[in-house]
């Protein structure tokens, strides 16, 4: 649905999704961030908004502090940052420290009845992040992108489209 009025992309994170795994490679936030980098200097070298959810959402958080020029806005969606096993384990555990620094204006997308991640970091995030708006999605749980993706369009397309 955001393809109908902008360029979108869906880039497969390093270790994830359909990208195949190389043994010689370790999987952490330093290569997830160069891989993105590497992928964002190839493909736009502009800044772009940059929307991650769930665990994304903390990949994208650590680019934008990182690459700030890279990024205009930011959307994250039930985005894992203050909590979230990845998180816990030391893949990203000092990204809660680091989220108030976000410079970008933010959309937190959550689904009001998301039952991965607790509720209350939606309001973490809008507290944290001083250029942010929280928008709850209805009817959704952890991945409203996907459970109501006509809502979720519709709240991305607007912020995007800001001034």
């Amino acid at each position: 649905m955001l393809a109908e009025q902008h360029e979108v992309w869906a880039v497969d994170l390093l270790g994830f999704g359909f990208t195949e795994r190389l043994q010689n490679i370790a999987v952490n936030p330093a290569t997830i961030r160069q891989h993105l980098y590497e992928v964002w200097q190839r493909l736009f070298d502009r800044s772009i908004v940059l929307i991650g959810a769930s665990l994304g959402g903390a990949v994208a958080i650590d680019f934008a502090l990182t690459y700030p020029q890279c990024v205009s806005r930011l959307v994250l969606i039930d985005s894992v940052g203050f909590s979230g096993s990845f998180t816990k384990s030391g893949g990203y555990a000092n990204l809660s420290q680091r989220i108030a620094q976000l410079p970008h204006p933010t959309l937190v997308l959550w689904g009001e009845h998301d039952d991965v991640l607790e509720l209350e970091d939606a309001g973490k995030f809008e507290q944290a992040i001083a250029n942010s708006q929280l928008v709850w999605i209805k009817q959704s749980g952890h991945k409203p992108h996907l459970e109501q993706p006509q809502a979720s369009a519709e709240v991305i397309l607007t912020f995007s489209c800001k001034d």
